[in-house]
């Protein structure tokens, strides 16, 4: 295959080594060849006259190879390939640090998961054990007392065995919370235990805000809000190019109020309630609510002072699991009635939010 070929190339060099096998990770390629180390410098001589811009270095052995994270050793008895873990001789060996500012089921967690690719890396006992060694080694330098790291094996090693119940069920929903100190983590979970959610929920937690978040900004001044018409930007105001938002809408003919959230634009969603009760749609709550409750009124054009609700932000978010908390919470606090009459399970819902708040 000449596809990167730039000129014209030398013709293809007679009895040249065959190449059993060859795969390719980015840029690292893995190739096994029968020959002498003549046959493969010729072979290699002949691929970096195809094209003078992509240049081939290389490394060969009759006895073992590194390729990737992986030693590779050909086993001249069995005539196997056996393989054991293999860290680069540049690697400054910097995990987690075992003292360091985070949740320290994510300490140990990250320290376990490299034992574990130690492990799975080996082909057998003996390169098993060696591959946890260089990792053990590392964790010592890294602040990890010796008690802490055989527990750490055990537990990985009781995890390989049983990989297949490892998988975790991809109907769990996903928690992410702001890390405060352990006795809060511990709380949490309480909570959902018994809440009956502890099995249908994944918990993740997040550390506080670094030095440098705090100390620098990506934007010096708020995003302006690129409309050029209010007909295409329902009630302009600061927040409109803000995304990641918790909002009350608020009617002008009853004053009956909706909780929502989006994690777009504020002016995008704005407009769409506004586009659902002009054009008398179900498409969002305040449009289903006119509907119902307004069916006769008549709607005046975006541009007049006289609005159909009010739109307020609440609470700036992070995400969407924090979008659905402050929502749970301020539907519990201020009571909308209008959440309340387009959904019967408003109660069901929020009331396990509630309670991890």
């Amino acid at each position: 295959d000449h596809t990167y070929t730039i000129d014209k190339i030398q013709s293809k060099p007679e009895n040249l080594m065959p190449i059993t096998f060859w795969n390719r990770y980015v840029d690292d390629c893995l190739m096994i060849g029968e020959g002498k180390d003549d046959d493969t410098k010729a072979l290699f001589e002949y691929i970096n006259c195809i094209n003078p811009h992509i240049q081939f270095t290389y490394e060969y052995s009759r006895h073992q190879i590194n390729f990737l994270d992986l030693t590779i050793h050909m086993d001249p008895k069995s005539m196997t390939i056996q393989t054991e873990l293999f860290i680069k001789p540049s690697s400054l060996g910097i995990f987690l640090n075992y003292n360091s500012a985070h949740p320290k089921n994510t300490v140990l967690n990250s320290a376990q998961s490299e034992i574990i690719r130690a492990i799975e890396n080996g082909s057998n006992d003996k390169y098993k054990e060696q591959g946890v060694n260089k990792i053990k080694n590392i964790l010592r330098k890294n602040g990890y007392p010796d008690n802490v790291i055989n527990k750490l094996h055990k537990k990985a090693e009781a995890k390989t065995l049983n990989s297949i119940n490892r998988c975790q069920s991809k109907d769990k929903l996903h928690l992410c919370l702001p890390y405060v100190n352990e006795q809060h983590k511990r709380k949490i979970f309480k909570i959902l235990r018994q809440s009956n959610l502890i099995d249908n929920t994944k918990v993740t937690f997040r550390p506080d805000r670094k030095l440098k978040d705090i100390l620098t900004r990506s934007a010096l001044h708020p995003t302006k809000c690129n409309s050029k018409s209010p007909r295409t930007c329902y009630m302009c105001d600061k927040y409109c190019m803000t995304k990641n938002i918790v909002y009350k809408l608020t009617c002008t003919l009853c004053q009956n109020t909706y909780i929502g959230e989006t994690g777009r634009f504020k002016r995008t969603r704005c407009w769409e309630h506004y586009k659902s009760v002009r054009d008398n749609t179900e498409a969002t709550a305040m449009g289903q609510h006119y509907i119902k409750h307004h069916n006769n009124h008549q709607i005046p054009d975006s541009t007049s002072e006289l609005k159909p609700f009010k739109f307020e932000v609440m609470k700036k978010c992070t995400d969407y699991t924090d979008r659905q908390i402050w929502q749970s919470y301020f539907i519990k606090k201020l009571s909308p009635r209008i959440n309340t009459q387009l959904s019967n399970e408003t109660d069901l819902w929020q009331k396990h939010t509630w309670a991890l708040i």
